[in-house]
């Protein structure tokens, strides 16, 4: 049996923590905040949301839910917000410079926005292609063009330090609502189909180690949703 421990929301961006009946009195120093990285730093359509706590006393968990800048063009607003997240969380006290550096494992998941982009998104051309490529699942063809990966990848500020499991699953992202394995994208002025949802962590330094993914996929039958929904599970 599993027993709620924290929720938080701000707009329809939300994180729920159930834990185990049993370890509930193993688990300390809850706590929950929100950033709201919208319209002029003050709408909560974007930013995130937290939730942190001690087990044992001293492993140190936080995780959190997030909504950043939409379009491929938005690669700088991505940044930004996420300069804005790691600064703006109340998690875990305020003896660092960031919320980040307060615990040991940092699972970050959510709609991070980035795209599959070949240098010509937006044109249909580069949407038949991307599309032609997502249906046949021919992952390797994609994700050397997927927007994160190459940012996690290169000399950046945003997500260092963060890991990602291997993606071998189709674009999740822009799916039509409704519609089960046919595999269908939107085209939504041409957008090409992407991995926009995604789950990552960070640990502290000597702890990266001890957390092993399980497995990491994607939900397409769930048809209620242009995005199809994405998750990770771990062993830690």
């Amino acid at each position: 049996l599993y027993q709620l421990l924290s929720m938080k929301s701000m707009w329809a961006i939300h994180i729920i923590i159930f834990v185990k009946v049993e370890l509930i009195s193993e688990i300390t120093e809850v706590q929950t905040s929100i950033v709201a990285t919208g319209l002029l730093g003050k709408l909560g359509n974007k930013g995130a949301v937290g939730c942190s706590f001690v087990y044992r006393s001293v492993n140190r968990f936080a995780f959190v839910s997030s909504h950043l800048a939409a379009r491929v063009t938005r690669i700088t607003e991505r940044e930004s917000n996420f300069v804005d997240i790691v600064s703006g969380l109340k998690l875990g006290g305020s003896d660092a410079v960031d919320f980040i550096h307060n615990f040991d494992h940092v699972f970050w998941m959510g709609d991070l926005n980035n795209r599959v982009d070949m240098g010509k998104h937006g044109t249909q051309k580069e949407f038949d292609k991307c599309v032609a490529l997502s249906k046949q699942k021919r992952i390797s063809r994609l994700a050397p063009y997927d927007q994160l990966a190459v940012l996690m990848n290169g000399n950046y500020s945003v997500f260092t330090g963060f890991q990602e499991g291997e993606i071998k699953f189709p674009p999740t992202y822009r799916m039509e609502r409704g519609v089960g394995q046919t595999w269908e994208y939107n085209n939504k002025k041409n957008q090409n189909p992407s991995w926009t949802d995604r789950v990552l962590w960070r640990s502290c330094q000597g702890k990266d180690g001890r957390v092993h993914l399980k497995e990491y996929n994607a939900c397409h039958e769930l048809v209620q949703s242009d995005h199809r929904p994405v998750y990770a599970s771990f062993m830690i």
